[in-house]
């Protein structure tokens, strides 16, 4: 059971530093949203 909340949470991080990475890209507010 442990194995799995590791996974998802290292799932959860992996989303949330994508989301970060596309908010800095961005260009501007609409796209910035879209990527958040």
């Amino acid at each position: 059971m442990r194995l799995l909340a590791d996974i998802f949470l290292l799932i959860g991080a992996a989303f949330t530093f994508l989301g970060a990475l596309g908010l800095l890209r961005m260009p501007d507010v609409y796209n910035r949203i879209q990527a958040g």
